[in-house]
């Protein structure tokens, strides 16, 4: 999704694109879109400051490089300055969830947090930390990598990962995993076919979500425990926040957290939307705009 947004983090105009792994390739459809974001505004369409992307993998400090992205089969491009170039104007790279988490630290509710985390379920899980006002880095831009933390200690009934281990979370909490268990168990992949299924009683997929959501409220409470942020945002596919899911996961990280002082961590369900990373995006670009330097 690319979407073409104002300072205030309003979306303007948005239009999906497909993902494509030819680097070269994926840089001329970039800039054919930014063309025709630009033009749908017409003559209001005021100055482009620059240009933001996100993308599921490894960011290098430059913000110019992937380091490394598994989904499009990356490892060392400089997909920055390759945009720079055809587009004619600034660009900042991030990883998908730091990316997120910087537009709700711009834009959001939460801009005022000094300690807050974000988490997404989606094909794959992932998750950025703000703490005391700035982005948790990590020593190689790896931090709040739960997606491949593992869940089990149960090595030999684990499941396989991609990332070439056993029982990490991905693989049984995000929307993938929900998917290829469902197949399995002969029920629909759609999660709102599947949640309503639930709803109804059905045993099979009152298991599937239920241990799904049950991991991911566990590791969101590892988190709470390490980071101690005052929220931690999910967001969740519409129909598995409001489901067994969610409330399996509301359950299990409240269950796990140690209630030591009257600071409590709140844990804020919100729906994930098609251009929420597109607008993650776009705040990288609004900070070196606003503050100069990107400001995390």
């Amino acid at each position: 999704m690319s979407a073409l947004t104002d300072l205030h983090g309003t979306t303007l105009n948005r239009i999906e694109v497909p993902r494509l792994a030819d680097p070269e390739a994926c840089v001329a459809l970039l800039v054919k879109t930014i063309k025709t974001l630009r033009a749908s505004l017409g003559k209001e369409r005021g100055t482009l400051s620059g240009i933001g992307l996100a993308l599921p993998g490894f960011v290098a400090r430059d913000r110019q490089t992937c380091l490394a992205c598994t989904a499009l089969g990356w490892r060392n491009i400089k997909i920055g300055a390759m945009l720079a170039e055809r587009a004619s104007l600034p660009v900042w790279v991030e990883n998908d969830a730091k990316a997120l988490i910087l537009g709700e630290q711009l834009f959001g509710p939460l801009k005022g947090s000094p300690d807050f985390s974000m988490i997404f379920v989606s094909h794959g899980i992932g998750c950025a930390h703000i703490v005391n006002g700035r982005l948790l880095w990590g020593n190689a831009g790896g931090a709040g990598e739960i997606s491949h933390a593992p869940i089990t200690v149960d090595a030999q009934k684990a499941l396989p990962c991609r990332c070439g281990n056993r029982g990490c979370l991905e693989t049984v909490a995000s929307l993938l995993a929900i998917g290829n268990a469902a197949r399995q168990a002969g029920l629909p992949t759609n999660t709102m076919d599947l949640t309503r299924l639930a709803a109804e009683g059905h045993s099979d997929a009152l298991s599937i979500l239920h241990r799904a959501g049950s991991a991911m409220g566990i590791a969101t409470a590892q988190l709470i425990q390490m980071l101690d942020p005052s929220h931690v945002v999910v967001m969740l596919d519409p129909a598995l926040k409001d489901g067994v899911y969610g409330n399996a996961l509301q359950y299990e990280a409240e269950s796990h957290i140690l209630h030591w002082t009257n600071a409590h961590t709140m844990i804020n369900f919100r729906d994930f939307e098609p251009d929420s990373f597109a607008r993650g995006a776009a705040s990288l670009a609004a900070r070196y705009f606003i503050f100069g330097h990107g400001g995390v």
